[in-house]
């Protein structure tokens, strides 16, 4: 990593970067706006989601503008309460990796077995 931050070679800073200045990261964001959707959806409020998994709704409302990250465990207790498996709130987003060299080199790997 370079001195001031910087990941070597990217030209970007490593990390999640500042909320407040760069805005949510847009995964956050898409799982946050379906933890919402679903919600609503069921008729709950933020004040009820909040009490089914031990958390205030001031800390659901972040997770659902996507200000605060959703960790895994708890990711895991909102799909229970919402009742949609953890994958729901993934679906439909493109693989970051799926253009890079290395994909494309395990995708030809993959068809080369399968070949006749």
């Amino acid at each position: 990593m370079a001195r001031n931050g910087d990941a070597i070679g990217t030209g970007r800073k490593r990390g999640r970067g500042n909320v407040a200045t760069d805005g949510p990261h847009p995964i956050d964001a898409l799982v946050g706006a379906r933890v919402r959707r679903r919600r609503t959806l069921l008729g709950l409020s933020q004040e009820m989601l909040a009490a089914a998994i031990g958390l205030t709704f001031q800390q659901v409302q972040k997770y659902e503008r996507g200000a605060n990250r959703i960790s895994a465990s708890r990711l895991f207790e909102v799909a229970r309460v919402l009742e949609v498996p953890i994958s729901y709130f993934f679906d439909g987003i493109e693989d970051p990796h799926a253009g890079t060299e290395t994909a494309r080199a395990h995708r030809n790997a993959e068809l080369a077995q399968t070949a006749p």
